[in-house]
């Protein structure tokens, strides 16, 4: 038989006609032209694949996702079409650089690694930038097994060599969009390796229909991932990272927060900022000591760490604190503050807007410099 496509990407499409064409395009019209487009389509009605079926390209592979299970389902369906050595996967409204396959595949065969990871530009519905991207830190990169990603998951885009990938990709149990940060874990406990390549090639698009907005629960997934990995194999993974003593303790008290586990990560984070005079460490613990309902704790620490042009989510728990205690003209000024530092801060938004519950922000934002550019 004759030998498949190098690269095979994966496109899941759902009841988001507007951004299909040009999501389509960018792949399609790829310098890089050694590749397959498998896109699984689970629109409500036909329109999506009547779109798809106008690309007279024989690259294109149309699925027609008929249960609409989520889009886990949608993307294993893709990946039983694919045929490619190396495999990547994205969302129908996203944008890729024309460059930005070709880029990736000769990262990644210079690597041994079995993963690239880029970074990834934000843009609204309309395609215009948000004015963040979103990076993989130094600390995380720095260290060869990236275990640090138990932290957060910081990968939107990535390519992997079809031997180190699972089958089926995504663990479909796992609810809401959780299913690629566990896969990117499974791939860190195996040690299959991860490179990174520092060139800003993918458009993500931030809007109302997107799957993240439709199906993500963030907090509840996370932390779902996590307890299905169990915690004894997160801390082997950090123990057998070669990280520093102190370094692992933070990164597991990180873990602890995710997995609801507030009062041993308050252990670490009030005692880093008891012995020393990082606002980071501060403002951790101000959010830990709301959560615990420890409000006198909290305000302390919090008022340390609201300072102007620097913690957005300082500012946001500090207005939750004095909400709680019946200031709400003060709260509500903090929550502006908030904003004016981050204005896609969507805690501080609901939570000027009067939503309750409040939102407390459980971990620190990423400093303004990471998600900026």
């Amino acid at each position: 038989m004759p030998r498949g496509p190098l690269v095979s990407i994966l496109m899941n499409s759902r009841n988001a006609p507007d951004y299909l064409v040009p999501a389509v395009r960018s792949v399609l019209w790829q310098t890089w032209d050694d590749l397959e487009l498998v896109v699984c389509e689970a629109s409500d009605d036909d329109e999506g694949v009547r779109i798809l079926e106008r690309f007279a390209d024989p690259r294109l592979i149309i699925v027609r996702d008929t249960d609409r299970r989520g889009w886990a389902h949608g993307i294993n369906m893709a990946a039983a079409h694919a045929r490619g050595e190396m495999v990547l996967f994205c969302a129908g409204d996203d944008l890729f650089h024309p460059r930005a396959v070709e880029r990736m595949v000769a990262h990644l065969l210079s690597s041994s690694a079995g993963t690239v990871v880029m970074p990834v530009r934000g843009i609204d519905g309309d395609g215009v930038p948000l004015g963040r991207s979103i990076t993989i830190p130094e600390h995380v990169r720095r260290e060869p097994t990236w275990v640090r990603l138990f932290e957060r998951n910081y990968i939107v885009v990535a390519l992997s060599r079809r031997e180190v990938l699972p089958t089926p990709l995504i663990d479909e149990s796992i609810e809401g969009v959780g299913g690629d940060w566990d896969l990117w874990l499974r791939l860190v406990l195996r040690k299959s390796g991860f490179t990174y390549l520092d060139e800003c090639l993918f458009d993500y698009r931030v809007h109302e229909r997107s799957l993240v907005a439709t199906e993500a629960n963030t907090r509840g997934d996370m932390r779902a991932v996590l307890d299905r990995l169990g915690l004894a194999a997160i801390r082997d993974a950090y123990e057998t990272s070669g990280l520093d003593s102190e370094t692992k303790e933070e990164g597991l008290a990180n873990v602890a927060i995710t997995m609801r586990d507030y009062a041993a990560a308050l252990h670490y984070w009030a005692r880093r900022a008891d012995s020393s005079r990082d606002i980071r460490a501060a403002a951790q613990t101000g959010a830990l000591s709301v959560l615990l309902d420890d409000l006198a704790q909290a305000e302390s620490a919090l008022r340390r760490a609201a300072t102007p042009g620097a913690m957005p989510e300082a500012w946001n728990n500090l207005g939750v604190v004095l909400e709680r205690k019946g200031k709400t003209f003060e709260a509500e000024a903090c929550f502006r503050e908030a904003l004016r530092q981050f204005p896609l801060y969507q805690d501080a938004q609901r939570n000027l807007a009067g939503e309750r519950p409040l939102l407390v922000t459980e971990r620190l934002l990423r400093p303004v410099d990471e998600i900026l550019r």
